[in-house]
């Protein structure tokens, strides 16, 4: 009889261990994704509030009238994010020789729904070189892949000293 007490006895503890088992597992899989699920949500309303905070930051940045500035080596991290999103009046030569390309990139004028092949493109990086000897890489914009190379968009290869509006 003994042998058929300890056989109950194993049944019924192998029975309690599949209970604790299923409610670890429900526990588990319902706690678990809705804690992420929160978390994720309220990430994303904190992301919006900083976006709409620097969108209204670049607005009103933008707005400003530029101003004439020489970039200099000893330029800090903290000088440089001072000037961020500023208007400034910057003058030197481009170094068309050292552009850079990056891409292949969509076309960022694609409008949706339009009826058109989504067409791949560069933006063009130019160096542009100050009086004092500083190099500022300047984003030119967006030209389709067949005008990646300078030589198809001549209009573009600008000689001699420029002043250019730029935000950094």
């Amino acid at each position: 009889m003994s042998t058929v007490a300890a056989r109950e006895e194993r049944r019924k503890r192998r029975e309690n261990t599949e209970k604790q088992t299923s409610w670890t597992g429900v526990v588990f899989m319902g706690v678990l994704p809705v804690g992420v699920l929160t978390y994720l949500g309220t990430w994303q309303i904190q992301r919006r509030r900083h976006k709409i905070e620097l969108l209204d930051r670049m607005s009103t940045s933008f707005a400003l009238e530029p101003r004439a500035e020489t970039l200099t080596p000893s330029f800090s991290d903290a000088d440089l994010e001072s000037l961020e999103y500023v208007p400034l009046l910057l003058s030197g030569k481009f170094d068309h020789r050292h552009e850079l390309f990056l891409g292949p990139r969509g076309n960022p004028f694609h409008v949706e729904g339009q009826v058109q092949a989504r067409e791949q493109g560069y933006y063009i990086i130019t160096p542009l070189r100050q009086p004092n000897g500083v190099t500022v890489l300047v984003n030119r914009g967006y030209v389709p892949a067949a005008q990646k190379l300078a030589s198809t968009r001549p209009a573009g290869q600008l000689d001699g000293a420029v002043r250019i509006k730029a935000m950094v």
